[in-house]
């Protein structure tokens, strides 16, 4: 039993650890969020996780109640927690010897199975509860955790790749640009040749065909510069930069990977990151790339990012801040970095929490130095995702349970009033908490679209009133005005922080800063349909309605341009894609406390239901438990409830009843007592009555036939008396069995130890020849009986045990002795013939036998010395096998 025991509790301990294992495994080892701090980040894989570890645990719960239901009976209890508890410790010195200090991971195993346990001989909903709870705790504290050091890597990883100022695929991508642009036949004939260099020229024949894919991860900006330093041309929005600081920013660089014509730069306050120089007969085409400032500015929507981006890809999940040689260039997020960087930053990076974020710096405090930080999750969080989850596995269990209903073909249990209160209030909590739900849905979707309305109207008007400034005086826009104006769009672009375009009047595209969406063939060149007719046609003031770019959606103002005069000489729109991602990132965070509210809301009112429940049907458990005890025989007790409601009218009630019964019951009992002394005299009368009448006639005979003077007058008078003896005798059995039932002595109460008793009166009926009486060795019991009752108890179930088997079949007559639910009870087992189905229920009637001496009063007498001593006494019987009479004794209780 050791061994199998052993097996079961390493089965048990494995497969719990298995399952944090498997658990640490999904949120470690595969791309599934579940990360149930942000929960707007979850998706369909992510309740296909949770759910497949919700069915695990099920499964797990079904696993290790088998284990322990066949662990039990071998080893008892308490043996059995021995060993869990050895195998527990086990497996935690395991984990320590690993470097491992969770002790919920091995710990977590014994509270559910304390509460399969009292499921099992008690089912109910708290113990149901408790289940749930403890594999909801269990699951987040794995979940946040694994996440936590998931977190810790991936912030690792750009950390590392963040620092690392060197791209290698950039220099080796320059390296073939450079020899494709100098190979290019059409590149030479349009620097040399006397046509104007334009920037949109620039962006066609240059950035287009060479510095796309990859190329679009950073900012790029290309200046055409002759011998004298001049710039004829440049994609840079800045128009101040000439060609000569570009030449002295490109020598002051360092070459890049073996590359004289690429030099990497690393001045404070410097934002370019690489810049390359093209020779092409005479002129320079020099290449700047600065770091894409999509994470800390305008950037690009979602869909233009090309390729796996090294920052975060949603907002807000990091702070991060870049120091250049100690002094603070850029950050974003919350937290409020200091100018100056004053901390050493060991080789493998500094980490520290600072109010309530852990943060991470890598880097050279003397160059460039990056630092990056998430919040600490607080007590209210952890609550939060223990309740998504306790949520989750509770609609789980009850959808597995209604499942395995139905496939067995059963009917729903009936439902009493605790459970239809409880399900009554929940789902008015439920139906409530929905309505509420969609109502703030609403709420927050009409605010969002009337503050982005708000938003682009307010920054609309703003571009247009710069706009009027600059352009003052102008009649008309000609195309060639485009280079400057894409300036002055990419200028108040950085200004009013979102993309602007400009359309001519007939609808085509005039100006923007942002080419890159027109040239990706992401928008198309000529306006909004439904724009155009209601500026250009109706006249309308402005127009804002939503467009698309495949599936992404995003508003769009639109206003007319005009001059002093009123007329119209271009129409601005200003797409609110820009800052789509924070747009959705604020609604997610919204729906999220929006959620966290509903979850702890509904758990809220399942509490409340629960207590409520408590406190309206607490009565009626009373007046059922009351019910459950009642009967002519029982100790009727009132119940006490003091309430003056209903339910106490109906508690008043049964005290009533209960009053009227009991006086009932001590009627009925004297009448009883009364009919039992009347059919006692009766049947005492019948005993004496029957061998008078043979003695008066022998004593009548006696008298005639007597003669001293016969031979055989000695002999006959010695008949004579012998037969009259035995009739006396008999008469007095029958006065003294009579009398010691009617004079019960008062029991004597002392501490008895029942065993002793037990073997005193085995020892008395050792010697039977008819059957062998057998005491088996049972735990020293003490109770508080007298002694000679005790005696003449256990005197009458043997002797009576003896009298039940045949004459001529091997009699087996077995007492046992054991402890139950605090009593001490004694079984006394015999293999005779059994009692008869219709004399059972008068076995203990006094006058009652099946012998055919006696009055019948050995197992009344049983009854009332057992009763007197606050136990009980019953019997179990079959026919032709055997049997069993128990009696049941209070232990004495320790001082």
């Amino acid at each position: 039993p050791w061994f199998l025991a052993a097996v079961a509790v390493i089965l048990l301990l494995a497969s719990a650890a298995g399952l944090g294992g498997v658990m640490a495994a999904l949120v470690q080892d595969s791309s599934v969020s579940l990360d149930l701090f942000r929960v707007e980040g979850l998706n369909a894989y992510s309740v296909a996780a949770l759910l497949a570890i919700g069915l695990l645990l099920f499964t797990w719960c079904i696993f290790a109640d088998a284990l322990v239901r066949l662990l039990v009976p071998v080893l008892h209890a308490p043996k059995a927690l021995l060993l869990l508890a050895f195998g527990i410790g086990a497996f935690l010195l395991a984990d320590h010897l690993r470097g491992q200090y969770d002790l919920v991971m091995v710990l977590w195993p014994l509270p559910l199975l304390l509460l399969l346990e009292r499921l099992r001989r008690r089912s109910g909903t708290l113990p149901l509860l408790g289940l749930i709870a403890v594999a909801a705790g269990f699951s987040a504290h794995v979940l946040n955790r694994q996440t936590f050091k998931r977190l810790e890597v991936e912030r690792d990883a750009i950390a590392e790749t963040a620092t690392t100022r060197e791209d290698p695929v950039i220099e080796l991508l320059f390296d073939e640009a450079s020899q494709l642009l100098e190979q290019d036949p059409s590149l030479r004939p349009w620097l040399h040749s006397n046509l104007p260099c334009t920037s949109t020229d620039l962006d066609r024949l240059v950035r287009q065909p060479y510095f796309t894919g990859y190329w679009e991860r950073y900012v790029l900006r290309l200046y055409v510069v002759d011998p004298t330093g001049r710039t004829l041309c440049s994609t840079s929005p800045d128009a101040n930069t000439t060609g000569s600081a570009v030449i002295d920013r490109f020598e002051q660089g360092v070459p890049a990977g073996g590359q004289a014509d690429l030099r990497l730069t690393d001045r404070p306050g410097e934002d370019a990151l690489y810049i390359g120089r093209i020779a092409l007969d005479g002129l320079a085409i020099f290449v700047e790339l600065r770091p894409n400032p999509v994470a800390d500015g305008l950037g690009f929507p979602d869909l233009l990012l090309a390729g796996q981006r090294p920052a975060p890809s949603k907002p807000g999940r990091f702070v991060q801040a870049r120091f250049e040689r100690g002094v603070l260039t850029a950050s974003s997020g919350p937290f409020v970095f200091p100018i100056l960087w004053h901390r050493p930053v060991p080789p493998n990076g500094l980490h520290w929490a600072e109010k309530g974020y852990d943060l991470l710096a890598k880097g050279n405090p003397h160059g460039s130095l990056l630092v990056l930080g998430s919040k600490m999750p607080t007590w209210w969080d952890h609550l939060t995702t223990f309740s998504y989850l306790f949520l989750f596995y509770s609609l789980l269990a009850g959808s597995v349970a209604g499942a395995g209903i139905m496939l067995r073909r059963e009917r729903f249990a009936a439902m009493g009033v605790g459970g239809q209160v409880r399900l009554g209030v929940a789902g008015f909590a439920m139906a409530g908490l929905l309505l509420f739900a969609f109502g703030m849905h609403r709420m927050l979707n009409m605010r969002q679209a009337q503050s982005s309305t708000r938003i682009l109207d307010e920054r609309t008007r703003g571009v247009l009133a710069e706009l009027r400034q600059s352009l003052r005086g102008e009649d008309s826009l000609a195309p060639s005005m485009a280079p400057y104006l894409d300036h002055l769009l990419v200028k108040f672009s950085n200004v009013f922080f979102t993309d602007l375009t400009l359309y001519a009047p007939n609808g085509m595209l005039l100006a923007t800063s942002r080419e890159q969406v027109f040239n990706t063939g992401l928008l198309g060149r000529r306006m909004d349909p439904r724009a155009f007719h209601h500026l250009a046609v109706e006249g309308s003031s402005s127009f804002i309605h939503s467009e698309h770019i495949g599936t992404a959606s995003f508003s769009t103002a639109y206003l007319p341009f005009r001059n002093e005069q009123g007329k119209v000489l271009a129409y601005l729109a200003l797409p609110y894609f820009a800052r789509q991602a924070e747009v959705q990132q604020e609604r997610a965070l919204t729906y999220v406390a929006l959620v966290n509210l509903f979850t702890l809301l509904f758990l809220l009112s399942v509490v409340a239901a629960a207590l409520i429940t408590h406190w309206t049907t607490r009565p009626l458990a009373l007046l059922r438990r009351g019910l459950e005890r009642i009967g002519l025989g029982a100790g009727n007790e009132p119940i006490p409830y003091r309430g003056n409601d209903e339910l106490g009218q109906l508690v008043q009630v049964y005290n009533r009843k209960v009053e009227e019964l009991r006086e009932s019951a001590m009627k009925l009992a004297r009448s009883e007592r009364e009919s039992a002394w009347r059919e006692m005299a009766k049947q005492v009368a019948h005993e004496i009555k029957n061998p008078l009448t043979p003695m008066k006639l022998n004593i009548q005979q006696f008298q005639r036939t007597w003669n001293k003077d016969l031979p055989d007058a000695k002999q006959r008078l010695d008949r004579f008396s012998t037969g009259l003896v035995e009739q006396i005798d008999a008469l007095g059995r029958i006065a003294g069995e009579f009398s010691d039932f009617a004079r019960m002595p008062h029991a004597q109460a002392a501490p008895i130890h029942l065993q002793e008793v037990a073997a005193a009166a085995a020892a008395l009926f050792a010697s039977q020849p008819e059957a062998r009486v057998t005491l088996h060795q049972g735990p020293s019991l003490t109770v508080l009986a007298d002694r000679e009752h005790l005696l003449r108890v256990f005197n009458n179930l043997i002797k009576n045990a003896l009298q039940a088997i045949p004459e001529g079949q091997p009699g087996e007559v077995e007492i046992r002795v054991w402890q139950q639910d605090g009593e001490a009870v004694v079984e006394v087992h015999d293999n005779g013939t059994g009692i008869p189905e219709a004399d059972r229920e008068r076995i203990f009637q006094p006058s009652f036998t099946t012998k055919s001496s006696g009055m019948g009063l050995g197992l009344a007498m049983v009854q009332r010395m057992v009763e007197n001593a606050g136990g009980r006494v019953w019997f179990t019987t079959e026919e032709g096998k055997g049997s069993s009479f128990f009696v049941a004794l209070p232990l004495e209780k320790a001082e």
